[in-house]
């Protein structure tokens, strides 16, 4: 049984070790603030995993110490030495 709703457009997702695959959706959200601090959260609660926050299809950013990938963002830092991808 899936307890989080599909309806809720924003998701925070944990990816596996390789970066190849998401292991689990750790949060969904109905709007953006939410979403943003629920990705926050996961990124200090997994900091050698890579965490995306997706709006439907849409990756908004993607977090991570994980394995090097091509990901054509705009890259940011947020202080502790981790990548992190903002589309836009």
């Amino acid at each position: 049984m899936n307890d989080q709703p599909d309806h809720l457009p924003f998701k925070i997702e944990l990816w596996d070790d390789t970066g190849t695959q998401v292991t689990s959706v750790l949060a969904r959200a109905g709007n953006h603030a939410i979403a943003q601090s629920a990705f926050v959260a996961a990124t200090r609660l997994y900091p050698s995993r890579i965490v995306t926050l997706r709006h439907g299809a849409r990756v908004l950013q993607i977090a991570g110490d994980g394995p090097s990938r091509q990901i054509a963002f705009k890259s940011n830092s947020i202080g502790s030495g981790r990548s992190v991808f903002t589309c836009g």
